[in-house]
């Protein structure tokens, strides 16, 4: 069967406007949510999806978030510590105020924990001269959010404001973890009441993709912390 990688490279997302040469590189929330994004919640620096969907050139922005209820994560570790894949540095990174990322008077549609140490990070990479598509992205992007994966979905998914949903989701669960990111859970129920389904699903673990996705004919992968077997559902 084919790899995630050669699955996913059957949609291609031409790189940004935003992102090209020569552009702004500043955090602009109506640019970075008009492309395809990636939605990790729970995601530590957990590098898995940069290296299936980079190479892919199937989206170039990502959204990571993570409470930092079991590892504390301060903004140093975010600054200095997220998941660069092989070839690309870093040329631009910048907090983000919630004022910037979370819409006004945004409404909430189920109950969460105050956050206790909220932060945002973004940042651009750029591959290195010497390599080449084949590599993966000239550039992309990575937005970190320290918060609830529920709250932030919610925030800046389902406000009927326009946003994109996301056009692949990282689901797999949680020892711990309050609500769950599998079928019948919060997350679920928040994609279903705004409308906001992915295109895909990669799921890590058995049976608990969402309720309607179905198994795509493509060989799965390892990885996070546990080195989880993930299989893409469509």
């Amino acid at each position: 069967m084919p790899s995630l990688v050669n699955t996913l490279a059957k949609f291609k997302e031409p790189l940004p406007d935003w992102l090209a040469e020569g552009e702004c590189l500043n955090f602009n929330r109506n640019n970075f949510f008009s492309a395809r994004t990636f939605f990790y919640p729970g995601s530590g620096d957990d590098g898995h999806p940069l290296r299936i969907c980079n190479p892919a050139h199937v989206l170039h922005a990502y959204v990571y978030v993570d409470s930092g209820d079991f590892e504390p994560i301060n903004p140093d570790y975010v600054r200095h510590k997220q998941p660069l894949p092989d070839g690309y540095k870093r040329i631009h990174g910048e907090p983000v105020n919630e004022a910037v990322l979370f819409p006004a008077g945004w409404v909430r549609h189920g109950c969460y924990p105050n956050p206790t140490n909220p932060f945002n990070w973004y940042a651009v990479y750029e591959r290195e001269k010497y390599l080449d598509d084949e590599h993966g992205a000239k550039r992309f992007a990575v937005l970190f959010i320290i918060r609830d994966g529920f709250e932030s979905f919610d925030a800046l998914y389902c406000q009927q404001d326009g946003t994109r949903a996301p056009f692949i989701i990282l689901i797999q669960n949680y020892l711990g973890v309050q609500g769950t990111f599998a079928q019948g859970g919060e997350l679920e129920e928040l994609a279903r009441i705004s409308r906001q389904f992915p295109k895909f699903l990669l799921v890590g673990g058995e049976e608990i993709q969402w309720n309607g996705y179905y198994r795509v004919r493509a060989d799965c992968d390892r990885g996070g912390m546990t080195r989880e077997t993930r299989c893409l559902y469509v």
